[in-house]
């Protein structure tokens, strides 16, 4: 498994329009939820796997 710096940011992908959104490990980890520009809530359920999809990306 890679572990990631809290500051390491991360480009996660709005599953519905497309948007990136550059987040970091520790915002990540200390909110429930994506709120995109299209009025998409991305869940944290969701999040997890757009999440593993960016560490893919950094490799």
């Amino acid at each position: 498994m890679t572990h990631l710096n809290k500051l390491q940011t991360i480009k996660i992908i709005c599953p519905s329009c497309g948007q990136k959104h550059l987040k970091t490990v520790d915002w990540l980890s200390q909110n429930k939820s994506i709120g995109c520009g299209c009025g998409i809530e991305t869940p944290f359920s969701e999040i997890e796997t757009l999440v593993e999809q960016a560490i893919k990306e950094l490799k």
